[in-house]
């Protein structure tokens, strides 16, 4: 539809990395991180920065995210830095 632009990565800029714990129930009983903190973002931290990543319950109420969805914006992000860093490679030589 278009390409994806500098500007569709201010909600990624904003986007909170916390570490934290599943809810009691959400894993497999046998899971081994059970307990212990983990990276990750609040699926409420998503839906207000990046909502097309938010993934929802039946009751559509804001439960998880999509990887595959935040993958493109991690990305570009990616592609913006490498590119500002040659700028300014090129600059200082």
């Amino acid at each position: 539809v278009r390409d994806f632009e500098t500007y569709d990565l201010d909600g990624l800029w904003k986007l909170p990395v916390v570490w934290f714990k599943y809810k009691d129930g959400y894993l497999a009983k046998d899971d081994r991180m059970i307990g212990k903190p983990v990276p990750g973002f609040y699926a409420e931290d998503m839906e207000k920065c990046i909502p097309e990543a938010a993934r929802y319950n039946e009751k559509e109420q804001v439960e998880d995210w999509e990887a595959r969805y935040l993958i493109p914006y991690l990305t570009k992000a990616l592609q913006e830095c490498h590119k500002e860093i040659e700028a300014l490679k090129r600059k200082v030589a």
